[in-house]
């Protein structure tokens, strides 16, 4: 048997994916999301007066909104775009050895995130989180809806890896 010959049964077996049924999809999409839980499970366990276990804050991008909108609260909102003054404040909310996540959005994202400046670090990203994360849930319905294949629901979309990559990054 030459090597194309047999090798053919291998990649009819990934062509044809006869094995992969809907119930084995399913499995795998619970195991996926299981992980994801764990680890971020994990992460948090590990995470300290909202740093992460890397020093970061928890959020890390969502830091930069926050930070903008405290500046913004305290009557300050141009010094959100002042890379040294939007870094100072960052440092003193998280410490120097924090990093800094810039904020690079236009003046009008500044009014979407200075609600957040009412409340402690924390809670801010819980509720932005929450809130953009119901608007991403309804976003896939009508998207699941519209294209006519509810299949496995929203299951292989929340176990995504990059779901949780995202949200640990406090981003939208």
């Amino acid at each position: 048997m030459s090597k194309p010959e047999a090798r053919s049964p291998l990649i009819a077996a990934f062509r044809d994916a006869t094995w992969f049924d809907a119930t084995r999809a399913r499995a795998y999409c619970i195991i996926l999301a299981a992980v994801s839980a764990a680890v971020t499970i994990g992460y948090l366990a590990l995470s300290k007066n909202g740093l992460d276990p890397m020093g970061k804050p928890i959020g890390t991008d969502f830091a930069s909104f926050w930070t903008a909108s405290q500046l913004a609260l305290e009557g300050r909102p141009a010094e959100a775009w002042s890379m040294a003054r939007h870094g100072a404040a960052q440092a003193a909310k998280f410490g120097k050895d924090a990093g800094y996540a810039a904020f690079f959005y236009p003046p009008p994202y500044l009014l979407v995130c200075l609600p957040l400046a009412l409340m402690p670090y924390l809670a801010a990203l819980v509720v932005w989180l929450a809130v953009t994360g119901a608007a991403w849930l309804r976003m896939l319905r009508g998207w699941i809806t519209a294209a006519g294949a509810p299949g496995l629901g929203l299951l292989p979309l929340l176990a995504f890896p990059a779901v949780m990559i995202n949200a640990g990054h406090g981003q939208n």
